[in-house]
């Protein structure tokens, strides 16, 4: 559901741009027709009257049927820009069957057995999973709104989004890749709508050119394992000037997670 409304809104855009554009400029309006096996072009001016346009006038043919063409496109994208407002404003009513059993009281939740495909159980099942965890916890200095520890203030932070904004976690779970044993990405995160499964890397010291650089061959480490950026990675980064952007953290979740 949450897919279909990105798709309608990345397409309003798309329409937005098109109707921003300004259109050819041409005094007139081209009529075409064939005559004896042959097209035959005319200017129509705004008295009605129609002037042949030869070939030697073949730039006025180009502008006035590129005009002709704009102005099709333009009434083509309002209709569609309606449509889809309309198509949009339906998805935001419809919310989906699975939802009833995380509307159900607490108090009934214990004495249900809840239908195996919904979200919710299937997100449930996922976070109880053990994966492993990386070693190492004396430099976990951070603590979580949901009780974890993890190494870093932004990490912290990226933890306690995923929290508030309900998709479950794994922290530092581990990625094995072929030739190097395995890795640990800040995140495994799950999308429970579609079940799809994600590691989130935050590179937290950009500026740092030995970090970057360990950066983008551990980036390339993981795209030779099938972890592609933008397919299944999400990355969130900061440097000394540019501190980690929340807002930048909920987009992520919000086009990714949701």
């Amino acid at each position: 559901m949450l897919e279909a409304k990105h798709r309608i809104q990345d397409r309003l855009k798309e329409i937005d741009s098109i109707l921003r554009r300004e259109p050819t400029a041409a005094e007139g309006y081209l009529v075409y027709r064939k005559s004896k096996g042959k097209a035959r072009f005319c200017l129509r001016t705004k008295d009605g009257k129609e002037h042949y346009l030869g070939q030697a006038r073949r730039r006025e043919i180009c502008l006035l049927a590129q005009k002709k063409y704009e102005l099709m496109l333009r009434a083509a994208a309002e209709m569609e820009r309606r449509r889809l407002k309309a198509a949009l404003e339906l998805l935001e009513k419809v919310k989906p069957c699975e939802n009833a059993y995380g509307e159900l009281s607490p108090m009934l939740k214990p004495f249900v057995e809840p239908y195996n495909g919904t979200d919710e159980a299937y997100a449930r099942k996922w976070q109880e999973t053990r994966f492993g965890q990386k070693k190492m916890d004396s430099d976990k200095i951070s603590k979580t709104l949901r009780g974890d520890k993890v190494r870093s203030k932004s990490e912290a932070i990226i933890a306690d989004r995923l929290y508030l904004a309900g998709i479950p976690y794994h922290y530092e779970a581990p990625f094995e890749v072929r030739g190097h044993g395995f890795c640990y990405p800040d995140f495994m995160v799950l999308n429970k709508r579609t079940r799809q499964v994600f590691r989130w890397e935050h590179f937290g010291r950009l500026d740092n050119p030995k970090y970057c650089m360990a950066s983008f061959r551990k980036l390339c480490l993981y795209a030779e394992n099938n972890l592609i950026l933008g397919r299944n990675l999400l990355v969130s980064f900061e440097t000394g000037d540019q501190p980690l952007d929340t807002d930048y953290i909920d987009l992520l979740i919000e086009r990714n997670l949701k």
